[in-house]
């Protein structure tokens, strides 16, 4: 059997990327990350003696450089759980919180605003940290505890900035729109200060990982860094150098509309909505946030599905993702997501706890729950049963789906917030006719969130089976006569979706509204356990997951 010396290793790494010469025994250990480790055994640069750009210091590791985890066409070799990630999602419990609270305070068109306009670019840089962890092993090292303090010190500025709209677009008077948008302006240019590392110093195939580098990953990170940046600037110069004092917010003493007191304030809230030359230029700022998002995902969505070759050559420049790994963290985002619902239903303000009040709480909690089943019912188990795996195309499109249905479940968490709120009123002397319109438009909020993760749990799970799968599910093997059974189910999901679209126009008691939506998801189970069971389903263990 050859032996290699070190540095003939990391030259065989690095310059032929073929590990298939080289034999785990052959490789120098190291005592911290030894070469036999499943998470490293596919890489052997492994220690400083192998891997130049690797520094220490009396027996303390300055610096190591990621290692790319996969390669294309290979097994996954099954990641182990990262405390620092679990802790870095904390983060978000609160920023998906604060998000909920804004559409509790207005949940009217410009409080939808600001609320897509915050949540976008705040899901956006957790989805930048998953896209680097599932394609590279960040060591421990001194230099990324460093990076990865000022990395959480810049979003826990971020989602301390996320309030209400009154105070967000009280631009010369408030900071919080010029924190939020610097805060993110930097954590934009802390991932491309990140591309530049692996551009220099990563450790797998250097070519595939240069090309992306410096194009797939900075790409769009550009375009987002100079959305953010204008939004900065402008919240900055009204802030600070801007005299002509025009803000029309409320005064900071007033209450919030989910308060005991709300119904009283309604008028101002409706004011609040009014189209203005002086709203554009205070709105500004949250609508160069939302258009960088935005702008940067359909660049992506549109470079993807119609630039990529289709003959596989993309593979050269770009890097494979551990697909398990993301599945996983994926999962544990929507648990934040389902968790701000949670969180939502129990911290309220409500003094008057009546029947109503019980009956809204108790099903809206069932709801919750059930869409819990509901989701993990719609997730492939394997890593080859997901839409990131079948090609680029499905796994690009879902990746957009994956942002319109955690707003969707953030919206319901909040809309959850405001019922609690409306069961304490009653119709009494002090409930005023904007009250009504207030809890319709909440009503409307309700149904069309609750559409939308319908809908969007229907289109994932569609393209995680490909026309394919859909095929095989409406054919008899045996026979390949059309099978009526998953049509017929498919068809009454569709006319549930349909009718929790619309329930806002025939029905308008909230406590009736959370009812009638706990019972739709339970349906929507129902349908969806059948059609695996009948249509071959992708969840094989949803249970487990």
């Amino acid at each position: 059997m050859q032996e290699y010396t070190a540095s003939e290793a990391f030259r065989l790494e690095l310059e032929y990327e073929d590990t298939s010469k080289l034999e785990n025994n052959n490789v120098p250990s190291d005592s911290v990350r030894p070469a036999n480790n499943p998470a490293t055994r596919r890489f052997v640069v492994t220690s400083e003696r192998v891997a130049p750009t690797e520094l220490s210091f009396k027996g303390m590791t300055l610096y190591c450089p990621p290692r790319q985890i996969k390669r294309w066409d290979e097994d996954e070799i099954e990641q182990k759980v990262d405390w620092g990630n679990l802790f870095f999602d904390l983060f978000f419990v609160a920023a998906t919180y604060n998000v909920s609270y804004i559409l509790t305070s207005d949940p009217y068109r410009n409080g939808f605003l600001y609320a897509t306009g915050t949540f976008f670019p705040i899901m956006g840089f957790w989805e930048r940290k998953a896209a680097i962890h599932c394609r590279f092993n960040v060591e421990d090292d001194i230099l990324h505890r460093i990076l990865k303090a000022i990395e959480l010190l810049v979003l826990a500025t971020a989602v301390l900035h996320i309030r209400p709209k009154k105070y967000m677009s009280d631009l010369k008077n408030d900071f919080s729109m010029f924190g939020f948008a610097l805060s993110m302006t930097i954590s934009r240019i802390l991932y491309l200060l990140q591309n530049v590392e692996l551009y220099y110093f990563a450790v797998g195939q250097r070519q595939a990982i240069q090309q992306a580098a410096k194009g797939l990953f900075s790409r769009y990170l550009l375009i987002e860094t100079t959305f953010f940046a204008a939004a900065s600037i402008l919240a900055g110069y009204h802030y600070y150098v801007d005299e002509d004092d025009g803000s029309l917010s409320k005064s900071p003493n007033e209450s919030y509309a989910y308060n005991s007191s709300y119904h009283r304030d309604l008028a101002a809230n409706n004011e609040k909505n009014a189209t203005t030359d002086e709203s554009y230029i205070k709105d500004a700022p949250i609508w160069l946030m939302l258009a960088g998002h935005v702008a940067s995902v359909l660049c992506m969505q549109i470079t993807i599905l119609f630039c990529f070759p289709a003959d596989g050559r993309h593979k050269e420049f770009n890097v494979p993702m551990h697909i398990d790994f993301y599945m996983h963290r994926n999962g544990e985002w929507t648990m934040l997501m389902l968790g701000e619902s949670i969180v939502s239903l129990l911290i309220v303000d409500v003094s008057d706890e009546s029947k109503e009040f019980y009956t809204t709480f108790l099903f809206g909690v069932l709801s919750v729950v059930f869409l819990y089943f509901l989701h993990f019912a719609s997730q492939p188990y394997h890593a080859n049963q997901h839409a990131l795996r079948r090609s680029k195309n499905t796994g690009i499109v879902w990746g957009a789906l994956q942002q319109i249905y955690s707003m969707a479940l953030v919206t319901l968490g909040a809309v959850f917030t405001l019922y609690l709120a409306y069961s304490g009123a009653t119709d009494g002397s002090e409930v005023s006719d904007d009250f009504y319109e207030m809890r319709d438009q909440a009503n409307r909020l309700f149904c069309i969130a609750l559409g939308t993760v319908f809908a969007t749990l229907d289109l994932m799970t569609l393209l995680h089976l490909g026309s394919n799968g859909i095929s095989d599910r409406c054919k008899c093997k045996e026979t390949n006569n059309i099978r009526i059974a998953p049509i017929l189910f498919g068809l009454t999901r569709l006319a549930v979706l349909c009718f929790t679209l619309t329930m806002y126009r025939w029905e308008a008691n909230p406590r009736n509204l959370s009812v009638i939506a706990a019972l739709s998801i339970l349906v929507q189970l129902f349908f969806r356990r059948l059609g695996n069971k009948f249509g071959q389903g992708i969840a094989s263990a949803p249970d487990e997951h």
